[in-house]
């Protein structure tokens, strides 16, 4: 999740770090940052794995670094995982029914942009229930990533 787009809404390359090999390779950057989803994400696989910038080397997410240190079994893991992939379903699911379909924006970014333009125009009925949803939803996947996946 953290290339997805659900985590980090971009990676910053560090001063010192050359973008050539990432440029060349295809992917593109707005100033330094490498905005997510992460363009070179295909599946749950990493197409520039062994060029990838060192923020991406060197994060771990909570839940990795709790199993690593065996405070967490690898079932554990991967249950926190799932849980928190069935609620990003759930808010991209909410998010087309309300005509939201960005895929290449960070989540958060994708639920501003809906929050806003509902703000502009309210909606009623069906619309108004699903914003309602996926205002929870949110809510409660911020809930769950702060809990769970950001080390501190």
């Amino acid at each position: 999740m953290c290339c997805n787009g659900v985590i980090f809404a971009d990676v910053r390359l560090r001063r010192a770090e050359d973008p050539s090999a990432l440029e060349a390779a295809g992917i593109e950057f707005v100033g330094r940052r490498l905005p997510q989803p992460c363009p070179a994400l295909d599946g749950c696989a990493c197409k520039v794995y062994a060029i990838r910038p060192r923020h991406c080397r060197a994060f771990d997410c909570q839940v990795l670094l709790r199993v690593k240190a065996a405070e967490l079994s690898h079932a554990e893991g991967l249950r926190l995982v799932r849980r928190a992939q069935r609620s990003v379903q759930k808010i991209e699911g909410i998010l087309a029914r309300l005509g939201d379909s960005n895929v290449r924006q960070p989540l958060a970014a994708r639920f501003r942009i809906m929050a806003a333009r509902m703000e502009q125009c309210p909606p009623l009925g069906a619309k108004a229930r699903d914003f309602a949803r996926l205002t929870a939803a949110m809510h409660e996947l911020n809930v769950q990533l702060s809990r769970d996946f950001y080390p501190g």
